[in-house]
């Protein structure tokens, strides 16, 4: 994994700028705060497509969920549910590479 946090987190929230991404191997590090205001770290992957997550994946629409900020920020939401958590922020995001095997 290499940490890409930057290209991501910017004006406007990292959720705007990850949902701009249509072909990518990301891995989004979320802080969840829960109702009683317990922190807990949690990991979702992202390929451009879909949030995936479990037990839920979130497919992210083309056209509503990549217009704006806001909009972009529901597509999350829709994976952390209020009646569960108070609130969630994107923290950090690491790519996935490939790299060789070093040579013998």
């Amino acid at each position: 994994l290499e940490r890409v946090s930057g290209k991501y987190i910017l004006k406007g929230g990292a959720p705007f700028h990850l949902l701009q991404e249509h072909d990518c191997r990301l891995v989004i590090h979320i802080k969840l705060t829960n109702l009683e205001s317990e922190t807990m770290s949690h990991f979702v992957g992202w390929d451009g497509g879909v949030i995936y997550d479990r037990p839920f994946t979130s497919k992210v629409n083309n056209t509503r969920d990549r217009t704006n900020p806001e909009a972009s920020k529901m597509a999350f939401d829709k994976l952390f549910s209020k009646a569960e958590f108070s609130s969630w922020q994107i923290t950090s995001v690491f790519q996935l590479v490939s790299r060789q095997p070093p040579k013998i």
